[in-house]
């Protein structure tokens, strides 16, 4: 009997088990009409019948689980990561300004500043550093303001605007990367919670197993599991949601 992977998601053994239940429920009504008694004698009937009372509240605890994992990570994240892409976009914004700040002055840049504009973004250009990642983004920033900081006001004018916009977008971005942290250390302990789940399931079917062999062959507990796909960590009949729209035909297919 192929089991379903241990390392499959939550969700896929959620659908997993869920399958299992209506399987059993299936039989249990088929078996119920009189010409299909025969599928389940009596005594086979009574303990399919226990062993589903045994599996539903482990699998209404995993779903409960699955769920406030899924919540917290849609929650949690889409809305710290928004904010990071404001933060974000406040460095690159200050960047932009400093840049600006030096154009055109890069030798007078170079007598205040020991290695004059390689020096302004630790030896990155302009592009690279809009495209750092965000730890990066808040050391750049950073270090770029500083020396901003340095510079003459009669010559670079606009340089502590710059500096302060972008001090201000490190410590936003900063505190962000931080709140971020303090979430993915909920998302482990949730997790955790969820693959306890999962184990249990696991456990309380392979028991199971071993029960219905006292009345029923293999062929039939065989029956009762999904079959798989992608190497055992997906069922194959799981529902899966289309609800987005078909793809283009290519340029030179014919529309049907």
């Amino acid at each position: 009997m192929l089991m379903l992977d241990r390392g499959a998601s939550g969700t896929q053994h959620v659908s997993w088990g869920q399958a299992i239940d209506a399987t059993i429920a299936a039989y249990l009504k088929v078996a119920s009409q009189e010409q299909y008694h025969y599928i389940l004698p009596d005594k086979a009937r009574s303990a399919l019948a226990e062993e589903r009372a045994l599996l539903r509240p482990l699998i209404d605890e995993l779903v409960r689980r699955n769920t406030t994992y899924r919540a917290f990570i849609t929650d949690g994240f889409t809305e710290i990561r928004a904010l990071e892409r404001v933060a974000d976009f406040v460095c690159d914004d200050g960047q932009r300004d400093a840049d600006r700040v030096v154009r055109g002055r890069e030798d007078a840049l170079a007598r205040v500043v020991s290695g004059g504009v390689n020096a302004l973004r630790d030896g990155n250009v302009l592009s690279r550093v809009l495209r750092a990642g965000k730890k990066l983004t808040v050391q750049y920033a950073r270090g770029t303001a500083a020396l901003l900081r340095v510079l003459p006001a009669d010559t670079f004018g606009d340089a502590p605007k710059a500096a302060d916009k972008l001090d201000g977008g490190a410590a936003l971005l900063g505190g962000y990367l931080k709140d971020e942290e303090a979430i993915e250390a909920q998302r482990v302990s949730l997790r955790a919670a969820v693959r306890g789940a999962c184990a249990a399931l696991r456990e309380q079917l392979e028991q199971m197993n071993g029960r219905l062999r006292t009345h029923l062959s293999d062929a039939f507990i065989d029956s009762l599991y999904p079959q798989l796909a992608d190497k055992g960590r997906k069922i194959v009949d799981d529902i899966v949601d289309d609800s987005g729209e078909d793809p283009e035909p290519p340029g030179d297919a014919p529309t049907p």
